[in-house]
């Protein structure tokens, strides 16, 4: 199309009034999703078996709205799920070219290969651009691990990116609690709005595209048995009553109590000592007869009171910790257990589950999002083509020990390891065309030293093998006649003591010396004595300086 093409089609695009959003808004907010489960709803074992017993009917929005309420009231619990979650949305996200044959050496400039790449990058466009927050829509996939489902709206506008595609727009959270099951069905339902009648099935979305569903455990028939926090219902109800039993046992043992007596039928002492106790702060009292007694019997045990409580509650924030994050020793370590391995082996085990649980996210976001987007806009035969996503929640290879397991195997003599495999291993991404590199630097060259041999200087690795040699240049030199080299140095002894003073290695002197030269009618045969002349005053004289540096120093 040429420059001018390009400006004229970007300046009519420019004049172009946007396009509205492809779908009207799905979903419309509503006070009623606020109070579901009250915070001060009393979470008692009736109230969450009926919770259950509505989900297996397809209810889903009191067990939803209840998971919400585990969150909000257990620090524990929010701070494990928390913490799943940041290892999965503070990954690295990569969108790839695909097949994955393409992206190899003898593929990446062909047609289909070119095409893929031209895909993914659009893609990579739409889904990291920063406006897009799809950490965000990661989190909020997330927490349909936990509660067995979650979805997000997409909003896309058409013509909205360049050369006239779609453009993603938004992708926002929908609540769990708009999803139920219609009754005695297994057809999952939609609530857009305020209006808990009206209902769309989730299908027709879906085939929309209107929508992402993460649904875990979709295999389960049950919906009350899916999701994370389904598994820590137990657990968490005895460590949620653990606490109020902690502080009723705190409120009878861990005060002083108070007992008032009088005498029997003395009303009026009776009542000036309830008086007394009801004025005298919080703590607890009575007030008897002096011929009742009152008792407070205590188990005797070496695990009571205190401990034996806040034992129960540790316990069960530890049950809750494995089901999540697979073990106990990447939260904190218990007195008396753990070590440097064992917690070694928690940290491997989290970090399988959160790989899992990124290929899961990953997998949804491929299939119902990136999918349909490509085909909209690339047409229906390049579904081939819908770009890889990966969640890179592995830990990168530590360099140091990259780099000497590298040196090994090279040196060892193996010379088939691929610098693809190095950059996928490393996460050092390949350099573009023309892009600047780091390479090793050049080595500066040696400063000239007369009292090491000409031969060390010009080739350095001579002067390490095991076979001396002699240099022609200087064979001919002590072959001519005594003064002889004095006679031809002569002329260009000014050169040479500049070079040698400036430090300069015997090459470079000998390039200046030729440099003089060339000026001069001077055959094939006097050159040679002139080089080899040369390098005999130089050799001569950093012996002479040597000896001179030694009798000084005597």
């Amino acid at each position: 199309m040429g420059l001018f093409g390009n400006l004229l089609a970007f300046a009519t695009k420019l004049k172009q009034v946007p396009e509205e959003p492809k779908h009207a808004e799905l979903y419309t907010e509503s006070v009623q999703d606020r109070t579901i489960v009250g915070t001060a709803t009393a979470l008692t074992p009736e109230n969450l078996l009926q919770f259950l017993r509505l989900a297996e009917s397809g209810d889903l929005r009191m067990l939803l709205a209840f998971y919400r309420e585990m969150r909000a009231r257990d620090g524990h619990l929010d701070g494990e799920l928390s913490k799943a979650t940041r290892a999965i949305t503070g990954a690295k996200i990569d969108i790839l070219p695909y097949p994955t044959s393409l992206r190899t050496r003898a593929m990446m400039n062909t047609a289909e290969a070119k095409r893929a790449v031209e895909i993914a990058e659009y893609v990579k466009e739409q889904l990291l651009a920063p406006e897009i927050r799809l950490d965000k829509a990661i989190s909020a996939l997330c927490s349909g691990l936990w509660t067995g489902i979650a979805a997000l709206e997409v909003e896309v506008l058409p013509g909205g990116a360049l050369n006239g595609r779609e453009k993603l727009m938004e992708l926002c959270e929908i609540p769990a609690e708009r999803f139920r099951y219609k009754q005695n069905t297994t057809e999952l339902m939609f609530q857009p709005g305020p209006n808990q009648n009206e209902l769309i099935p989730v299908e027709d979305l879906q085939n929309e595209n209107r929508i992402v569903l993460l649904i875990d455990d979709e295999a389960n028939p049950n919906p009350a048995r899916r999701g994370i926090l389904r598994r820590c219902i137990a657990t968490w109800l005895v460590r949620n009553e653990g606490l109020r039993w902690w502080a009723r046992y705190v409120e009878l043992f861990g005060i002083p109590y108070r007992i008032g007596k009088h005498a029997a039928n003395d009303r009026t002492t009776q009542q000036a000592l309830v008086n007394a106790a009801k004025n005298a702060g919080a703590a607890g009292w009575a007030v008897i007869p002096d011929s009742a007694s009152l008792e407070f019997l205590t188990v005797a045990s070496s695990a009571t009171g205190a401990e034996t409580h806040a034992n129960l509650i540790d316990w069960c924030g530890r049950e809750m910790s494995k089901v999540i994050n697979g073990g106990t020793q990447t939260s904190d370590i218990q007195q008396n257990s753990g070590s440097r391995a064992s917690a070694s082996v928690h940290a491997d085990q989290m970090q399988a589950l959160v790989e899992s649980r990124a290929i899961e996210i990953a997998a949804v976001l491929r299939e119902q999002l990136v999918k349909p987007l490509v085909i909209r806009n690339f047409g229906p035969d390049a579904e081939a083509y819908t770009p890889e996503i990966k969640i890179r929640v592995e830990d990168e290879e530590d360099l140091l020990t990259l780099s000497q397991s590298i040196k090994n195997l090279t040196d060892a003599g193996v010379s088939s390891l691929p610098v693809s495999w190095f950059h996928a291993t490393s996460g050092i991404p390949m350099a573009e065309e023309d892009e600047p590199v780091i390479a090793k630097p050049t080595p500066t060259p040696a400063p000239f030293e007369p009292s090491v041999p000409a031969t060390a200087q010009i080739l350095p690795f001579r002067a390490s093998a095991s076979t001396p040699t002699v240099d022609p240049l200087l064979e001919r030199a002590s072959a001519l006649a005594p003064g002889a080299a004095d006679e031809i140095v002569a002329p260009y002894r000014e050169v040479i003591d500049k070079a040698i003073e400036e430090g300069v290695d015997l090459t470079t002197v000998l390039v200046r010396v030729l440099h003089h030269a060339r000026f001069e009618a001077v055959t094939a045969e006097k050159l040679q004595d002139l080089l080899a002349s040369v390098m005999l005053d130089a050799t001569m004289r950093g012996i002479a300086d040597q000896r001179r540096e030694r009798g000084q120093n005597a």
